[in-house]
């Protein structure tokens, strides 16, 4: 495993003080966090997220985020927040029920809705495999897989 995923995975549930890979510190028990993107300020809000899946999927998600946020580009985060609010959402509408977990159709209905859609969640699978991989479905790695190496639309 990464040493910067290990270390963060060390400290989350004991941290209210955590460091963006370029430096600014934040809070990662708050909903909103702090960053800069070629200079812009902007947040990343986890609000919307919360009231669109189970509290588990939720806590699990922070606790991903706080990994990409501290060993990734701001843009990275930024990109992967907004995809992953996408797929709550499409679910919820989908099925009126809160996302439990990640399976191959939340993947699907992110790539329907943005064409980096596959790509971000891709980006959260391996700090999400270190925290023990659960509340992701088992056909969900094979899925990412075979969409990097064909030419899926």
């Amino acid at each position: 495993m990464d040493k910067t995923i290990e270390a963060s995975l060390a400290q989350f549930d004991h941290s209210e003080h955590a460091v963006l890979a370029y430096g600014v510190s934040f809070n990662p028990k708050e909903d909103t966090w702090p960053i800069h993107i070629l200079g812009d300020r902007k947040h990343l809000h986890f609000q919307s997220f919360r009231k669109l899946t189970s509290a588990p999927l939720f806590t699990k998600i922070k606790r991903v985020f706080r990994v990409l946020a501290e060993t990734r580009n701001s843009h990275t985060c930024y990109s992967a927040l907004r995809t992953v609010v996408a797929s709550a959402q499409s679910h919820h509408d989908q099925f009126n029920l809160s996302m439990a977990a990640i399976s191959c159709e939340v993947i699907i209905m992110a790539q329907q809705q943005r064409s980096t859609g596959v790509a971000m969640w891709k980006a959260l699978i391996k700090p999400w495999m270190a925290y023990g991989g659960n509340l992701i479905e088992e056909d969900v790695i094979d899925f990412i897989a075979f969409f990097k190496s064909s030419r899926w639309p």
